[in-house]
């Protein structure tokens, strides 16, 4: 973050003594009217414009960012829901298994013990 703050006021810097050492005066066509405005001027009024178009789409593309971001939230807690319930519906399995295990062993030794008999 603080090498961003430092590239933007090194080419803040540039940009401004680009457009000092070029204070001359010129002819700007802007559609239907000529306008003469200095140099420096139209350099840093242009420098402007294009700062604050890269700013709004920054910003556009940080909350379209920010909402998948929240989305994704979302679908983690219901994932995370459906992870507790898989695992309840296993341990309700696994303790039926254990009970016909357990029957099953009971059955298999009162056979054994009739037929040892």
């Amino acid at each position: 973050m603080q090498t961003n703050i430092v590239l933007v006021l090194v080419f803040a810097i540039i940009v401004t003594l680009f457009a000092i050492f070029n204070a001359s005066v010129v002819t700007v066509s802007l559609f239907f009217v000529d306008i003469e405005v200095s140099l420096a001027l139209v350099i840093i009024v242009a420098a402007l414009v294009g700062a604050i178009v890269v700013i709004l789409l920054d910003s556009v593309k940080k909350i379209k960012h920010s909402m998948h971001v929240k989305e994704l939230q979302k679908k983690i807690v219901e994932l995370e829901k459906k992870v507790v319930d898989f695992e309840k519906q296993v341990a309700a399995k696994d303790e039926t298994i254990s009970n016909q295990r357990i029957i099953i062993e009971n059955y298999q030794n009162t056979k054994i013990e009739t037929v040892s008999e």
